[in-house]
Formats: C-alpha cells, sequence, structure tokens
C-alpha cells in the first residue's frame, strides 16, 4: 500500500497522461470517458469515482473545488474517516483508492467492468480487514441501542404526538444519470409544510436517488432543529434496508449516512408508504430535476 501512495504521489503510476509523457501514445485517455486519463481524473473526477466516493460514508464529504493535483486532493483528505457503522476507525482514503485502482486494471486487461457498488464495498472491507488485523476492534460509537448494523430496527417506538412527518421522494433520469430530490415536512408542530428539493448528478439507480433523498431530507431536518421525526418513502428496498429487514450492496453507504444522522434526533421512526401517498414529494423531486440548486420553501 505504501509503494502505491508512493507511486501515486509521484506521479508514477501507469497512468494514460504519465505513459504520455514516457513516449508511449497508444493509450492515453481513460478507458471509461475516454477522458485525458490524469490522476485526479482516474480517482476522483471521472463519473465512476464519483459515484464510488458517493457510497462512501464519508464523516465529511469529498470537495474538489479548486484543487488542481492529485497531492492537493489527499492532503485535504489525510484524516477522511467513516461514518458509523461501517467498523472503520482509521483513514479509509488509501483503501478506497486502492480499489477504484484496482477496478480500472480489471477493466483495462480482463475487460470486466465493476460497478461502483462493488468498488465502493470493496474499500470498505479492505479497510475493515486491515483494521482487524492491527488489533482493533469494529466501533459503533454514536449508534444508540436499536440502529446499527443490519440485523438492527432503525426505528425507536413511543414517538411523542408531535412529530414531524417527512416524506421523500426522487426522480431519475437514466440518460443524464441525474436525480431529481424532493421532500416535504408537515404535522402540528409546524404552522405550514416545509418543501425541500435539490438536483444530484451521478446517480446510478432509482434505489440511489431515493436513499439520497432521505439522507438530504434528515440531514435538512436536523439543520432545522427538529428532534422528533416520522420519515415515510414508497421505496420498500429503502425502507427495508433502514429498518434492517434486507441488504442492498447499492446503498449500503447512503443507508449507513442515514443511520447515523438519525441518532441525532431525540425520537425518529421509518415507515413505507404507497406512491398513491406520496404525490407532493413526488411532483416536488420532478420539479428539482429539470434545477440546479438547493431550494426551501
Amino acid at each position: 500500500m505504501r509503494a502505491f501512495l508512493w507511486a501515486l504521489i509521484q506521479n508514477a503510476l501507469p497512468l494514460g497522461v504519465n505513459l504520455q509523457v514516457r513516449g508511449n501514445l497508444s493509450a492515453t485517455n481513460c478507458a471509461r470517458c475516454s477522458i485525458p486519463e490524469t490522476s485526479l481524473h482516474c480517482f476522483f473526477t471521472c463519473p465512476f469515482a464519483v459515484s464510488v466516493w458517493d457510497l462512501i460514508p464519508l464523516q465529511r464529504a469529498v470537495h474538489l473545488a479548486g484543487s488542481t493535483s492529485i497531492q492537493e486532493v489527499i492532503f485535504s483528505l489525510r484524516n477522511a474517516v467513516c461514518l458509523p457503522p461501517t467498523g472503520v476507525a482509521h483513514n479509509i482514503l488509501p483503501w478506497v483508492l486502492w480499489a477504484i485502482w484496482t477496478s480500472r486494471n480489471i477493466l483495462i486487461f480482463e475487460n470486466r467492468g465493476l460497478t461502483p457498488e462493488e468498488a465502493a464495498i470493496k474499500g470498505v472491507r479492505l479497510a475493515q480487514e486491515w483494521s482487524m488485523a492491527q488489533g482493533e476492534p469494529k466501533k459503533n460509537n454514536n449508534v444508540p441501542d436499536g440502529i446499527g448494523g443490519s440485523t438492527a430496527q432503525a426505528s425507536r417506538s413511543l414517538l411523542p404526538d408531535e412529530a414531524i412527518s417527512c416524506s421523500t421522494d426522487a426522480a431519475w433520469d437514466k440518460t443524464r444519470k441525474k436525480a431529481g430530490l424532493g421532500w416535504i415536512f408537515s404535522g402540528p408542530p409546524l404552522q405550514t409544510p416545509i418543501h425541500g428539493s435539490r438536483s444530484q448528478e451521478f446517480i446510478g439507480s432509482p434505489l440511489i436517488a431515493e436513499a439520497v433523498a432521505m439522507r438530504s431530507a434528515l440531514c435538512m431536518a436536523s439543520s432545522l432543529g427538529f428532534t422528533n421525526l416520522r420519515g415515510f418513502t414508497d421505496s420498500s428496498t429503502l425502507h427495508g434496508a433502514i429498518s434492517g429487514k434486507l441488504q442492498s450492496k447499492e446503498i449500503i453507504g447512503i443507508v449507513s449516512d442515514i443511520l447515523s444522522i438519525s441518532s441525532g434526533f431525540a425520537s425518529i421512526e421509518f415507515f413505507f408508504h404507497p406512491r398513491s401517498h406520496n404525490k407532493i414529494a413526488d411532483s416536488i423531486a420532478k420539479k428539482a430535476l429539470s434545477s440546479s440548486s438547493l431550494l426551501v420553501y
């Protein structure tokens, strides 16, 4: 791993642009999107890499605005750690980079492409294995009883009567891999409902869009100071993943985020409801698909 990171920082990996400098002009572009293959592109800005990072439940999101070199990005992420309950207590950056690199090599040399979900799971698994090899116990800090792994329930009963209801939905454009996310807060504590929406690029599937919508809504609820929440989704798969009744590799990282954010509320409970009961959130999400900004109204 040290040799790999050293080669990456020194621009010594056999990436397209590096090979071009050495006189090899046959394969200078990214095998996935045909853009010049720099280290920054391969590991962070390629749509594949962006999707992988979106699936990693980082405590702080990856922001590349203004970054011009791989060294600068790596330095900014030197303390990148995962949210609970992944069981990864140390910096996960090297393992995600390695997962992206090996996925790239499998595509080139074996003509077999891994999905972003497979690469993300591989990175988290490698980090977990390294932690165990160092004798570090799996940590599940800040996750209260009833919120945790795949078999746990992500809800606590006995909600106060005046809990705020949060309905979420997503609209997905397969061609553009873009999603519109929508949510609405309502209930006795609010004089009028609060609507929120945003658009999100590099979304690989409708399920990922639904999960990101729920995560975004919970973040907004937290920022608004809500303490008692009832979350509603019309995705039975998402509801099952949050409640621990089933596992979905596709959204494992996002569900981890949802569970971690949920631990900050005094009480929270998640419910499935049919699409016919979710028309307002659906309409908000569809409008957000054509927008490019965060709206709260």
